[in-house]
């Protein structure tokens, strides 16, 4: 079992419609194993063994995950914005944040009633670090627990990734 790729794949930031982070890691290490990967219009990665067998089994599994998704900055540098998936409203107020940036993760310092405190002062100063259509998710990386557990942001989802890509991986060896 490849732990490193496991965490890789479970600290990627992949909401709903913006997944191309967790895609890409997944590109990266399959490569290696696939015989073949494929992209479809959506964005699907497909990873291949054997495609010239008659014998063909799916697998399939989704990597995404809620979370927010960044709509307008205030006048006082407050970062506002809209659920991506089925988030519960209710738990977001006063938890830590990670914004997916295009220039990289931003912090925020505290967050109520669905406002993103990223500690600007104005709208100016939280726009050269956050842009309208950025993602947001809560900032809880991959957690190891006793007994060799682990608790993650969207595990729920990606770990049925890593169990397709586990098994491709040792089916190949084989």
């Amino acid at each position: 079992m490849d732990q490193q790729f496991l965490r890789k794949l479970l600290n990627q930031i992949s909401v709903s419609g913006c997944e191309e982070s967790g895609q890409k890691v997944l590109k990266e290490y399959m490569g290696q194993y696939a015989d073949e990967i494929r992209s479809d219009e959506m964005g699907n990665v497909i990873c291949i063994a054997n495609p010239d067998s008659p014998v063909r089994i799916m697998l399939s599994a989704h990597a995404d995950e809620i979370g927010l998704l960044v709509t307008r900055i205030t006048e006082s540098g407050r970062i506002q914005a809209i659920e991506r998936g089925g988030i519960i409203p209710a738990t977001y107020p006063g938890q830590k944040v990670q914004i997916l940036t295009g220039k990289g993760i931003v912090y925020d310092l505290k967050a109520a009633d669905l406002l993103i405190d990223i500690g600007a002062t104005s709208k100016e100063e939280a726009a050269r670090y956050v842009a309208l259509g950025d993602t947001i998710v809560p900032d809880t990386g991959m957690r190891e627990l006793i007994n060799g557990r682990i608790t993650a942001r969207a595990l729920d989802d990606r770990i049925g990734v890593f169990i397709i890509m586990e098994a491709l991986r040792r089916a190949q060896e084989k």
